[in-house]
C-alpha cells in the first residue's frame, strides 16, 4: 500500500480517539503511526484471537480468502479494501450479505474512510448479520454424513428462514446459461468455420492439381 494511502487511514483513525486500532504493519520502524496515540502497529498479530475478542468493533482487511473466512467464523463486521485476486469477489459477498462495506483504492479519501467506519461502528445491523452468518456456518461445519446435512438443512430453514444458502446456483440462471447454449453455439460456429476452411483448402488443392495435370498434358 502506498504511503499516501496509509496516511489517509492514519488521519481517519485520529477521528476516533475512543477507539484503539491494531494494525499488522510490515515496517513499523518507518514511523508512519508514531504520532497517533490510538494506533498500535505490529509486524505480527494473533488475528484469530483478536477477531474473537468481544470488544472488537470491526475488521479492516483486503478481504483475502483466509481473512474473509476467519472474520465470517468470528461474526465480525468488515471494512474491505480489495486489491486483486479473490479479494474483490469476497468484498462483494460482504456487501451482498450485509456484513460490512467496501472502499476502493481509486479516489479514496480520509472522509470516505471516516464515513465507512462510522457506519460500521454505529449500525448494529452489520454485526447482527455477521453473527447470524457465523452461527449458520458453525452449524454447517459439524455436519458429516449426507443424512446429517439433509436433516440439519431442514432445521436450518425452519430456524433461519430463506438465507439463500439452500438455493441451487442454477435456480436464478436463464435458459441460455443454464443449458450452456452460448457455449454450444460458440463451438458450433468454430466447427463450421473449420469445416469451411478445410473444404476451401481441399477444393483449392483439387483445382490446382487439375490445372497442373492439364498443363502437363498440353
Amino acid at each position: 500500500m502506498p504511503k499516501s494511502l496509509k496516511m489517509l487511514f492514519i488521519e481517519a483513525f485520529v477521528e476516533f480517539p475512543e477507539v484503539t486500532f491494531l494494525w499488522k504493519y510490515e515496517t513499523p520502524e518507518d514511523g508512519t503511526a508514531k504520532d497517533s496515540s490510538n494506533v498500535i502497529t505490529k509486524t505480527w498479530l494473533p488475528q484469530k484471537d483478536l477477531l474473537h475478542h468481544p470488544k472488537l468493533l470491526a475488521f479492516i482487511t483486503h478481504a483475502g480468502q483466509n481473512s474473509f473466512n476467519e472474520a465470517i467464523a468470528a461474526g465480525v463486521p468488515l471494512l474491505c479494501v480489495p486489491v486483486f485476486g479473490d479479494q474483490p469477489k469476497n468484498a462483494q459477498h460482504v456487501i451482498s450479505k450485509g456484513l460490512g462495506l467496501q472502499l476502493q483504492h481509486n479516489g479514496l479519501t480520509k472522509d470516505k474512510i471516516v464515513d465507512a467506519l462510522r457506519q460500521i461502528i454505529n449500525n448494529a445491523s452489520y454485526r447482527a448479520n455477521a453473527k447470524h452468518l457465523s452461527k449458520i456456518m458453525s452449524m454447517k461445519s459439524k455436519w458429516q454424513t449426507p443424512e446429517d446435512r439433509f436433516v440439519k438443512n431442514v432445521e436450518l430453514a425452519a430456524e433461519f428462514g430463506n438465507t439463500g444458502t439452500l438455493s441451487a446456483t442454477g435456480a436464478d440462471q436463464n435458459a441460455l446459461i443454464f443449458h450452456s447454449l452460448d457455449v454450444i453455439a460458440f463451438f458450433v460456429v468454430v466447427l463450421i468455420v473449420i469445416f469451411k476452411m478445410v473444404s476451401f483448402i481441399l477444393l483449392k488443392a483439387v483445382f490446382e492439381f487439375r490445372q497442373f495435370m492439364k498443363t502437363k498434358t498440353d
